[in-house]
């Protein structure tokens, strides 16, 4: 027979707290404690959880005191995020605190006078909208609290903080439930959604409505995401390796106050479902109880650091705790306890695997130790014969300047002597036959004159009777003698005029010859200089590649003996190895 909710009987509900309490730990004698809950409060707040699993569980019984909390832990961290007044604050811990009913109702008529006005802060007002649903019994009226939710509604257009508008429409859906507003807390719902997709605490309100509009399978729905957002607490909390943050979320799960629900008994099936579907991961157990116990053995404890040893003694703690326990979200945990011991396996693995394979480079450092000072031998063999090859090929072209400078030198003094010689008029051959024909004309008058005097002594008186006569004998005699000594000087002038153009041209042409073979000497200097540096460099260059390939044969030599080496030495200690990876291998493939 199918349960509707018109058809919900006492023992349904006491069945199903029964299979809350068997399997969720749920505790149907839990009261609120302002005191605990705080406690829980600042718990959760100072766990700094990513924001997908930071939520708590909030009804009416627990607003208020949430949001002095957050207020206070808030301000602490010197985080504003909201204004306050004291006096609202105070008289609401006030009377959350009250030991006494006297006292109680005291401050719930001093809040209640606070309450009938609307002039106070989005936050202020929050918290008293919040008291005033949780003694929503003791209220004739309740106008207050929607003129409450009226000008929170037009204050939450201009609020910033999502969180407290968020805040107010969780308030205002447990309201609306409270008054069976089926239609408007479906409308709240979906703000609540549109603020924070998957909120846990909208999903559990969802359901309720969901359930009293009898949309089951919405609802089952609903509860599915409840449940997952549990296990991702209880996975976070295994992640971390943190016994005392398991059982905070184990012991208070979102899931636990679907049993305080009259509809609750719709559920039972899908949660039944759900738990028989996790059952599997109970042959598990024997498992890890197996594991743990040898990964716990004295004979593995070198290859426990301190990140192992943390996460050993967490899992221990947890099998001890919980190993018996039929709780849904512990033996749904299993399957995740499994995979985290397997991991630890394989870090103990690849411990083993270090300590063995440092072990044998321990034996093989002597091969690196040699190889590393053959490495270094060769770049200071490099560093050398680049040094050599650098100063010979400085001191080649000192050699090669001072050559060139020279034969430079020397061609510059000969072609100075060639401008000179080119430029010198003094020695000029046109002048030399002018200064001949010169001097042979002086000497042929002297000759012609001397002659003619001669001639002149030798003649009769009668021959010389007056001037005429005498000059005519000089000229005539000495023109005779004259003009063969200018005949003959005349030649000779020629001769050397003739010898000295010749010795001019040879002088030129031997200035000429030894410029251009300077120039010759030079190039071929420059040549042989080149090639003497080139033969010294391919000498240096071949006794160096000669060194080279000795160091890399024996760096080759030493990485072929070290690998023949390594392989023995992997065999040798192979059965040591294994003595502590079968366990281990067993272990894994349960």
């Amino acid at each position: 027979m199918i349960l509707t909710l018109d058809k919900i009987q006492l023992e349904d509900r006491r069945k199903f707290v029964k299979y809350g309490r068997d399997n969720f730990y749920y505790n149907p004698e839990k009261a609120f404690d302002p005191l605990k809950e705080s406690q829980w409060n600042h718990k959760l707040f100072s766990l700094n959880l990513p924001d997908e699993i930071s939520e708590i569980f909030l009804s009416k019984e627990n607003f208020t005191l949430y949001l002095l909390d957050f207020f206070k832990f808030m301000r602490t961290k010197k985080i504003e995020v909201a204004y306050s007044k004291d006096v609202i604050r105070e008289s609401l811990f006030k009377w959350l605190l009250a030991k006494t009913e006297s006292e109680k109702e005291s401050t719930f008529y001093s809040l209640l006078k606070m309450s009938k006005y609307n002039n106070f802060s989005f936050f202020d007002e929050l918290l008293l909208v919040s008291f005033l649903i949780k003694e929503l019994g003791k209220l004739k009226d309740y106008s207050i609290i929607n003129n409450k939710f009226d000008y929170l509604d037009s204050l939450s257009e201009r609020q910033e903080n999502q969180i407290l508008v968020f805040m107010l429409n969780l308030i205002k859906v447990s309201y609306q439930i409270e008054l069976k507003d089926w239609e408007n807390s479906l409308y709240t719902i979906n703000n609540i959604e549109s603020i924070k997709l998957d909120s846990p605490n909208a999903l559990f309100y969802k359901s309720i409505i969901v359930l009293n509009v009898e949309d089951i399978s919405q609802a089952e729905n609903s509860i599915e995401k409840l449940i997952e957002y549990d296990n991702a607490r209880l996975k976070y909390a295994i992640g971390m390796n943190s016994l005392k943050m398991y059982e905070l979320f184990l012991f208070n799960t979102f899931t636990q106050n679907l049993f305080t629900l009259s509809e609750g008994p719709l559920l039972l099936e899908k949660l039944t479902t759900l738990n028989s579907s996790v059952q599997a991961n109970l042959e598990l157990l024997p498992k890890i109880i197996n594991k743990l116990k040898t990964l716990t053995k004295d004979s593995f404890k070198e290859f426990k650091n301190d990140n192992a040893l943390r996460k050993l003694e967490f899992f221990n703690l947890l099998m001890s705790r919980f190993g018996s326990s039929k709780s849904y979200f512990f033996i749904n945990s299993i399957e995740q306890i499994n995979s985290k011991l397997n991991e630890l396996i394989y870090e103990f693995m690849q411990n083993v695997n270090a300590k063995f394979d440092k072990l044998v480079e321990d034996f093989l450092v002597r091969f690196d130790e040699k190889a590393s000072a053959n490495k270094e031998l060769l770049k200071n063999l490099e560093e050398s014969n680049n040094d050599i090859l650098r100063k010979e090929e400085e001191k080649n072209q000192k050699v090669l300047n001072d050559f060139e400078n020279r034969i430079n030198n020397e061609i510059k003094h000969y072609e100075t002597m060639l401008e000179s010689f080119e430029h010198d008029s003094t020695h000029s051959s046109f002048n030399s036959l002018k200064s001949s024909f010169i001097y042979n004309s002086l000497f042929s008058l002297f000759v012609l004159l001397s002659g003619g005097f001669a001639e002149y002594s030798n003649s009769y008186l009668t021959d010389i009777a007056n001037l005429g006569s005498i000059l005519s004998i000089v000229l005539v005699g000495g023109f005779k003698w004259g003009a063969i000594t200018f005949i003959i000087g005349f030649v000779i002038s020629i001769f050397v005029f003739i010898n000295n153009i010749h010795s001019r041209y040879a002088a030129k042409n031997n200035l000429l010859q030894k410029i251009s073979n300077l120039n010759l000497e030079k190039e071929k200097g420059r040549q042989a200089l080149r090639t003497k540096f080139e033969q010294k460099k391919k000498t240096q260059v071949e006794k160096f590649e000669k060194s080279k390939q000795q160091l890399l044969d024996e760096i080759e030599s030493l990485r072929k003996s070290k690998e023949e080496e390594k392989q023995k030495l992997i065999e040798k200690f192979q059965d040591d190895k294994n003595s502590f990876l079968n366990p281990l291998n067993e272990i894994l493939e349960m």
